[in-house]
This record gives C-alpha cells, sequence and structure tokens, in this order.
C-alpha cells in the first residue's frame, strides 16, 4: 500500500513536469503567437489596430460569431471563424487529405465563399465536401473538412459545430458591422 501510494505521487509529479513542459514550449504556438488582444463585441477601429501595428512586425486577425447553419430541414447554431489572409502566424490548419490548401478553400468562387467545417457540421447538417449551405444569411461551400486549428487543442467541433470563414465573407454579409 506504502509503495503504491509513493509510486502514484511520483507518476503524478511525473505528468505535471511534462505537462508544464509541454506547455513552455508550445505556448506561442497555442496562443497563436507572441501576444493576443482581444476586442469584444466591434471590430478593432483604425487608431487601436495602427496602436498595435506600432508594436509588432506581424498581425493577425480572427473573428468569432455565432451563426445558423441551414441545409434542407436540418437547422444548427455554428461556432465560425473568420480569419484574415495573415492568419495563422504559427501553425497551420489540419485538413481532410486531399483539400486544396488554406486560401482556395476559403476563396470566394462563382460569388461562393467556400468553408472548412467540423465533422459535426457535416453530420448534423447532413452536407459533405462540395455541398453549399446557408450559413445565417448566406450560402457556403463546403471545400474541406476540418480536422485541426493551430491555435486550439484538441479536435475542433466538439462541443460546438466549427466553421472557418474569410473575413471577408463575414464583413461582406455585414456581419461585422456595429449593432449587428
Amino acid at each position: 500500500s506504502l509503495a503504491l501510494g509513493a509510486w502514484a505521487i511520483a507518476a503524478a509529479g511525473s505528468i505535471t513536469a511534462s505537462f508544464a513542459s509541454g506547455l513552455e514550449v508550445q505556448s506561442r504556438v497555442l496562443l497563436g503567437g507572441d501576444a493576443g488582444i482581444t476586442v469584444s463585441q466591434r471590430e478593432a477601429t483604425e487608431a487601436e489596430l495602427e496602436w498595435m501595428r506600432e508594436r509588432s512586425t506581424q498581425m493577425s486577425q480572427a473573428t468569432a460569431v455565432d451563426l445558423m447553419g441551414r441545409s434542407g430541414a436540418n437547422v444548427h447554431q455554428i461556432d465560425v471563424r473568420g480569419i484574415d489572409d495573415s492568419f495563422p502566424l504559427l501553425g497551420s490548419f489540419g485538413f481532410n487529405p486531399g483539400a486544396p490548401p488554406l486560401e482556395e478553400v476559403l476563396a470566394r468562387q462563382e460569388g461562393v465563399w467556400g468553408i472548412a467545417a467540423s465533422e459535426s457540421v457535416l453530420s448534423q447538417l447532413g452536407v459533405a465536401i462540395g455541398d453549399r449551405f446557408a450559413l445565417g444569411d448566406f450560402e457556403v461551400e463546403v471545400r474541406a473538412q476540418l480536422l485541426r486549428e493551430p491555435d486550439r487543442i484538441g479536435e475542433p467541433g466538439v462541443f460546438q459545430p466549427r466553421v472557418i470563414i474569410a473575413h471577408d465573407a463575414l464583413r461582406e454579409a455585414g456581419l461585422l458591422d456595429p449593432g449587428r
């Protein structure tokens, strides 16, 4: 009993040390850079963006909104992340084998914006790569399955269906307008 207790304490200490070491080594990747600034319920103003540009060598923007996804009779709330052309500064997205590069996944083609969607989006809405569905008030096309995000731990969409889309798509749809 005493030996088992000593072993359990040693094992717990070893796991804690490994976790702390991993966080220290991977903290920049998990954060997505050296620093993160969050602005809630609005876009950063031009003065705020200029302040950030003066203090950084690289900068990217990501926006989080919740929208309803609709495909036929299937309707579900989706966690939508709009990213700019610079995102990610560190790391990379993981898509299904054979998926095009991020720029092509998110590009506007024939008037329709592309997305990368988690497995939960695909299954809950009953859509597949190549299908289109309504995301909020506009149509999108699934161009890749989202398997990994560069600054997140775990599988995308486990807690809520997840979509990655171009920041410009959200702006064009008016979803970044004040009061929206």
